[in-house]
């Protein structure tokens, strides 16, 4: 199944409207929908859905022949839409504690793929990079560059 129609298996199957393309009656359900994706994908779809977020769009017309490129095209959403996986983190994990202490069985833990972890990663140290050089550059009364150089020697007043 090309990636464009197992996306619109999904959003039919969440109740969103799609482009008719006679999905109705197929046999395609979400759960082959998210086989043809693989995980990583029908798991920023799914992510993308529920958060109401939209989409790349993929013409029914070409769908199959350009399935390589609309595959490559989610990919890079997914692993760019970082604030989205954030969000969805600490949502998920403010349920599952608050699962938790009501003694309710926890929903399962976010599946994040490891490309998105890993951009995450890269862009938390980033920022805390940053924080550090700009206490750096406030606190410590050094300048940014190091310490001021000696005035040249000589006649000093």
């Amino acid at each position: 199944m090309p990636a464009a129609k197992a996306v619109r298996v999904l959003q039919a199957a969440a109740g969103l409207p799609v482009q008719h393309d006679g999905l109705g009656g197929n046999g395609k359900t979400p759960a082959d929908a998210r086989e043809a994706l693989g995980r990583d994908l029908a798991a920023y779809v799914d992510l993308c859905i529920v958060a109401g977020q939209p989409l790349p769009g993929q013409s029914i017309a070409t769908e199959r022949a350009d399935d390589a490129a609309y595959r490559g095209r989610l990919r890079r959403a997914c692993v760019s839409d970082l604030d989205l996986w954030e969000r969805a983190r600490s949502r998920r994990e403010r349920e599952r504690a608050e699962a938790a202490e009501d003694g309710r069985q926890e929903p399962p833990a976010l599946y994040v793929p490891a490309a998105v972890v890993e951009a995450l990663a890269t862009r938390k140290a980033a920022r805390e990079a940053e924080r550090t050089a700009r206490r750096g550059d406030r606190g410590s009364g050094t300048p940014p560059h190091g310490p001021r150089p000696a005035p040249p020697a000589g006649l000093q007043r």
